[in-house]
């Protein structure tokens, strides 16, 4: 989730293709809106406004689609021409939403406990899955839109692993420990993390156990190619290596610690309250740079070359890690503090 930035809340962030604009979903007020930005002045050149707080974004971040009662709408994010338009004649509430990587299809979510795989180019459902129990709460694509894992509070098992084109479950992965631990493909699509466990995709076969220490795994992402997994909990961040199966570094957080794992695996951002916030080595926690307290740093880059920091008069500001030196700001965004950042990859 990322702080307030126009005049409400934000929802994710994501650069275009090209680095030269990036995209962001919030509220503007009371409005659900997504905007777009130029990176090089900071300044906003469009809204679009939608009907639904609910939005995917496709990966390359030109197209997204938003629900309303009726129909599903892919849209060009920069024209906001339609591209597709399908018609849904169901009356259950969509409670999560998934966009194909390649915009080809979107799966719905539905507070019964279905799944709906829809088809832009046949313009048709294409298929309906009886998936579980309870509402799903979340939809997550493989890299290449061929599987996806379903995940519904209260059912069980709580994850499930789909074949998108032949529709059909694949595997249910078993021994989840609640409704709220989160999962994530591995970047080679073989490998599903969910909680503090590790699955093979194909078989559902249980490949590890990671000591969990206490406490529901509120995310899980892949770094590095897949190289090291970053297990977060109320209390601490787990880095856990891939390759030889352990815990490389344990992070301890509290109300007044908290540390962000760069992307790549090899840099922390530890921000404490009230002092200032450090950039170190993760392996040898060596330190690389310091920020005063009145310069809270966000969070770094999806290629881990830079990171966004905000001053006093709540200027976003990109900041090279090589260079250590500011690369660019964006005035006229923001009236209030910027809390918090998180990148849509």
């Amino acid at each position: 989730s990322l702080g307030p930035f126009v005049n409400g809340a934000f929802y994710k962030v994501q650069f275009l293709p090209e680095g030269k604009q990036f995209i962001s979903v919030g509220k503007d007020g009371d409005k659900d809106s997504i905007f777009i930005w130029d990176v090089a002045t900071g300044q906003k050149i469009h809204q679009i406004p939608l009907e639904s707080p609910m939005v995917a974004l496709s990966v390359d971040g030109r197209s997204f689609v938003s629900p309303n009662n009726t129909q599903l709408t892919l849209k060009d994010i920069k024209t906001t021409q339609t591209l597709h338009s399908l018609n849904r004649a169901d009356s259950q509430r969509i409670t999560s939403l998934a966009l194909h990587p390649k915009a080809q299809q979107v799966v719905t979510g539905h507070s019964d406990g279905r799944l709906i795989v829809w088809d832009f180019l046949s313009g048709k459902k294409q298929c309906t899955l009886n998936a579980h129990k309870q509402s799903i709460d979340e939809i997550v694509f493989d890299s290449t839109g061929a599987q996806l894992i379903s995940k519904a509070r209260g059912d069980n098992p709580i994850f499930k692993v789909w074949d998108v084109q032949g529709c059909q479950e694949k595997v249910a992965l078993e021994k989840v420990g609640s409704w709220g631990e989160a999962m994530a493909f591995s970047s080679d699509r073989k490998i599903i993390a969910g909680g503090t466990r590790l699955w093979e995709s194909e078989t559902g076969k249980e490949i590890s156990l990671i000591k969990s220490y206490g406490g529901t795994v509120q995310n899980v992402r892949f770094l590095d190619q897949g190289r090291f997994i970053q297990i977060n909990l109320p209390n601490r961040k787990i880095l856990w290596d891939t390759t030889n199966l352990r815990v490389q570094s344990i992070f301890p957080e509290s109300k007044d610690q908290s540390v962000t794992i760069a992307p790549n695996g090899k840099i922390l951002l530890v921000k404490e309250k009230g002092k200032s916030s450090q950039l170190l080595l993760a392996k040898s926690h060596s330190k690389i740079a310091v920020f005063p307290p009145d310069y809270p740093v966000l969070d770094f880059t999806p290629d881990s070359q830079n990171l966004f920091y905000t001053t006093p008069d709540h200027q976003l500001v990109l900041w090279s890690l090589f260079t250590q030196e500011e690369v660019r700001r964006y005035k006229g965004g923001p009236q209030i503090p910027v809390k918090s950042l998180t990148f849509a990859y």
